[in-house]
């Protein structure tokens, strides 16, 4: 989803609006290092992807994987991997896998958002 995702305090209704985003959804295993912005390009990562898909024109997409820990990132612009979500111990945030269970993983991009 990308645009304005802002969250609003109170009983005030929320004006944003999400649009979907067709894009390469790239996933890697294990933890990714963050330098504390949401944005990586692919080019200074050392490690290979695990596998890359196609979120379809609502924004969705489904991966089936092993069991395991996972970094999922959004490609905003060519090259440009996005993530908005870290663990506090400076990763961007993973997913985890177990054997026979399906999760969902929404990926905003609040890029261009004001908080």
């Amino acid at each position: 989803m990308i645009g304005n995702q802002t969250p609003v305090r109170g009983t005030t209704p929320s004006t944003a609006i999400e649009t979907p985003l067709m894009t390469k959804i790239y996933v890697f295993q294990g933890k990714i290092k963050s330098a504390g912005d949401s944005s990586i390009t692919y080019s200074s990562l050392t490690q290979k992807e695990f596998v890359i898909v196609k979120s379809d024109n609502s924004g969705r997409f489904k991966i089936e994987l092993p069991p395991g820990e996972y970094t999922i990132f959004a490609e905003t612009d060519p090259g440009k991997l996005y993530r908005n979500s870290f663990d506090g111990m400076g990763n961007f945030s993973t997913v985890t896998i177990k054997d026979g269970e399906n999760i969902v993983e929404d990926i905003k991009d609040t890029q261009t958002a004001d908080f």
